[in-house]
């Protein structure tokens, strides 16, 4: 039953991010907003690169919601395509102001049945609330893959009028 219930979050959550990065796609009030931007990042695994892209995240309820890539250039077998939720304990405003970190879950395209264990601590600039530092980690299942990226924080939120 636990799977199932994953899938239709996970078609869920797919959909929502297809239809909110359309070209032209109107903000009826109902959409969620993006407020948060990762920028593409690396780590390695021995000798192999690994990179992760993650989409724009956005804020649904009490939750940050995206997708995100893992790519390992030299093995093509572990690379994924996923969603992701984390919940958010406080405001996103707080986070952004203050920093913190966003305890979550992923669903990966080509495991369906595997959930992936997120957390991404978030580090403010000083003097902002807009730019910071993120540190990333997936846990696959074989592996936690620990990865450093810069992050932008998106409209009303780095203004504080975001829930």
């Amino acid at each position: 039953m636990t799977c199932w219930r994953g899938l239709r979050r996970v078609a869920g959550l797919v959909s929502l991010c297809a239809c909110a990065s359309l070209p032209g796609h109107a903000d009826d009030g109902d959409s969620p907003a993006a407020v948060l931007r990762l920028d593409p990042a690396s780590t390695r695994v021995l000798f192999m690169r690994v990179n992760l892209t993650v989409g724009e995240l956005y804020l649904v309820e009490d939750a940050v919601e995206g997708t995100y890539s893992i790519d390992v250039p030299l093995r093509s077998s572990r690379s994924e395509n996923g969603v992701l939720s984390m919940a958010l304990e406080r405001s996103f405003a707080s986070y952004a102001a203050s920093g913190g970190k966003l305890r979550g879950e992923g669903w990966s395209e080509q495991h369906p049945e595997e959930q992936r264990l997120i957390e991404c601590r978030l580090t403010p600039d000083p003097g902002s609330n807009r730019h910071g530092e993120a540190l990333f980690s997936v846990d696959t299942g074989s592996r936690v893959l620990h990865f450093t990226a810069r992050y932008t924080v998106l409209g009303a939120a780095a203004d504080g009028d975001c829930p």
